[in-house]
C-alpha cells in the first residue's frame, strides 16, 4: 500500500489553516499536521515529520515573518518538498520580495488558483 502524502499547514489566517487542514484528511485521507508559524516549530515538525508539501496560509505577515520560511530552501531545492502558499495579491507580492524561496505555487484568495513563481 502506498504511503499517504503528508501535508503541514501552517500560517497567519488560522481559518484557511483549519479549513484546508480539514479537506485534506477528509477528502483524501491525507496525513495532515498544523502548526503555529513560528520558526523552531516549522522547524522540529520539518525534520522529525518530513512533509511532501507545506502550505502556508498567509494573512498580512510582515516582511520579517515571512522571510522565516528562508528555511525551507534547502529542502525545496532538492525536490523533496513543494510550497504552496495561499495568499492575497497583497501577500502573494510581500513573500516574492522577502523569501529566498526558489520554487512556490500560489493559491489565490478566495478563488485558489494556481500560480508559479
Amino acid at each position: 500500500m502506498a504511503e499517504k502524502l503528508k501535508v503541514l499547514v501552517t500560517g497567519e489566517n488560522k481559518r484557511i489553516v483549519k479549513d484546508i487542514s480539514e479537506h485534506c484528511l477528509a477528502d483524501r485521507g491525507y496525513n495532515t499536521i498544523k502548526c503555529k508559524p513560528d520558526r523552531h516549530t516549522i522547524f522540529d515538525i520539518i525534520y522529525s515529520e518530513l512533509p511532501n508539501i507545506v502550505i502556508i496560509c498567509m494573512r498580512d505577515e510582515t516582511a520579517q515573518e515571512v522571510s522565516m520560511y528562508d528555511m525551507l530552501s534547502e529542502v525545496v531545492r532538492s525536490g523533496a518538498m513543494h510550497v504552496f502558499v495561499v495568499a492575497s495579491d497583497d501577500d502573494k507580492k510581500i513573500f516574492m520580495k522577502y523569501t529566498e524561496l526558489e520554487k512556490v505555487y500560489f493559491l489565490s484568495r478566495p478563488g485558489f488558483s494556481f500560480h508559479l513563481l
